[in-house]
């Protein structure tokens, strides 16, 4: 049977009900919905399996398509997501055009929600297979088509997980366009030192093709792969066409600092005569207009910010390359490129106004004390109480601040606990006789060696706290006052130099 004559022909459909062992059938009457089917227009057959997946189950199917001659095929069982392939498959193989296939999830969506509701979980599988039905009767076959794609990718974000997309796509031979909206490529990871659970560089990536171990990105072949083009300072604009063939604009905006000529002297750096808090660094130390925001940053090129840049032309003397152009403008470039990887990373929630973040000094954020403990970071890798620049005696971390909240992000960010247990190891080994403690609703740890975090860190002496934290203040000598309502919820206070 062609397209057309699957198209053209009145809808014949037949209904399969899954009772998937006890899954579907201790919550859904299936012997009812298999009748109830029977009497919905368009359908011609309708039967139930126990387990309709089986290879009975799928027999079945094909002998019925067959011997009622069936033209539509409904299946009343799981999620799509687990056996939709399976069933197109089988579709297929009985000779119809497996897009002429619908799906009509009655476990996740009714069967598991309505435990021991039978008459409630029976009528809203009817309305569910109902709604599978009348969609059956708008299919349409489709076929495949082969269409040539362009071999070359746009990846967009320069962090760990664009470096790794475009090595890996240009190890394959494919052209890779490596676009990041900053100066310079790694994103969050330059920041963060190092990574748990293994405290490897922030900024390793898998092994690529010949390698026996990870590298950090900068030592990768990311920088000189004859595959990857990396543009920073560049941003994706537009894009026009299809799968396939995509037409990319991209808007290069000016660096002020020709990268192949720049040998990151930093002579530039030395007479330039504007001082700007470090963004880098979290506004731990200061930076210049001309700046380079680590030895690790890549590429490694001085770059202009034009938002503090006087012109003064001191950085253009001082240059003994000649590598500087104040006059630099914005370039527009369009790109033919057959598919696009979007890996854009994320940004820190901004807890301002909460516990006293952005008020007070001494509290901070994880990513800013990861600036402190990396060992090239603005401190040289000491804890400090920003401020009084000493270290730190009682130190105090909140957990789930912005996330499994109602009122902000409902979800756990699932990375907080161990950034948490990460940095508490980290100031214990640092600062043996100091006290620190976590305050946490519960603390989740999801991944391999992820509780061996939780036993160190306990071993260390780093307290864990279970209760919310419900106001924080700052005592006259300084120090923050935490009101901690604990998880029996008696009134706790503690009092720490920096949150």
């Amino acid at each position: 049977m062609n397209k057309d004559e699957q198209s053209e022909k009145q809808p014949r459909i037949g209904v399969f009900i899954c009772r998937c062992g006890l899954n579907i059938a201790k919550s859904v009457d299936t012997a009812a919905l298999v009748e109830f089917a029977k009497m919905l227009p368009g359908v011609v057959y309708s039967e139930e399996n126990e387990f309709t997946c089986s290879e009975v189950g799928q027999q079945s199917i094909k002998e019925k398509i067959k011997e009622h001659n069936i033209n539509r095929v409904v299946v009343a069982s799981c999620s799509p997501r687990l056996h939709e392939p399976t069933f197109q498959r089988v579709v297929e193989e009985a000779g119809l055009n497996k897009f002429l296939f619908e799906m009509a999830n009655i476990r996740e969506q009714c069967s598991w929600i309505y435990l021991g509701q039978i008459e409630r979980a029976t009528e809203k599988a009817k309305h569910i297979v109902n709604a599978a039905v009348e969609r059956a009767k708008t299919l349409e076959p489709i076929n495949k088509m082969k269409m040539t794609a362009n071999p070359s990718v746009l990846v967009v974000g320069g962090g760990p997980s664009g470096v790794e997309a475009a090595t890996r796509l240009g190890d394959l031979g494919l052209d890779v366009y490596l676009i990041e909206r900053t100066p310079f490529i790694g994103g969050k990871a330059l920041q963060l030192g190092s990574v748990f659970p293994t405290d490897d560089c922030g900024t390793c990536i898998s092994p690529c093709q010949n390698d026996l171990h990870r590298r950090c990105f900068y030592r990768s072949p990311i920088s000189h792969h004859p595959y990857v083009n990396i543009l920073t300072s560049t941003e994706l604009k537009k894009l026009d066409g299809h799968v396939g063939k995509y037409i990319a604009t991209l808007t290069i905006n000016p660096r002020f600092v020709n990268m192949e000529l720049c040998m990151a002297c930093g002579k530039c750096a030395e007479v330039c005569p504007v001082k700007v808090p470090n963004e880098f660094n979290l506004g731990l130390d200061e930076r210049k207009a001309i700046y380079l925001p680590s030895n690790q940053a890549m590429p490694r090129a001085y770059v202009i910010d034009p938002q503090s840049c006087t012109k003064c032309g001191q950085c253009i003397e001082a240059c003994p390359v000649d590598a500087i152009n104040l006059e630099e403008k914005p370039r527009e470039v369009t790109i033919d490129v057959g598919a696009v990887v979007v890996a854009t990373g994320f940004e820190t929630f901004d807890a301002t106004g909460m516990f006293g973040f952005g008020e007070y000094e001494n509290v901070i954020n994880q990513l800013k004390l990861a600036r402190m403990l990396d060992m090239s970071g603005p401190t040289q890798g000491k804890v400090l109480v920003p401020g009084e620049w000493a270290p730190p005696k009682r130190v105090a971390m909140i957990q789930c601040v912005g996330s499994r909240d109602p009122k902000i992000n409902e979800y756990c960010s699932k990375i907080c606990c161990a950034i948490a247990l990460k940095h508490s190891i980290a100031i214990k080994q640092q600062l043996p006789e100091s006290e620190v403690v976590i305050i946490h609703k519960d603390i989740r740890l999801s991944g391999k060696d992820y509780e061996d975090y939780y036993y160190k860190a306990e071993s260390l002496g780093v307290k864990l706290l279970r209760g919310e934290v419900e106001e924080v203040s700052k005592l006259q000598d300084g120090h923050l006052k935490l009101n901690i309502r604990d998880e029996f919820g008696d009134l706790r206070y503690v009092d720490v130099d920096l949150l």
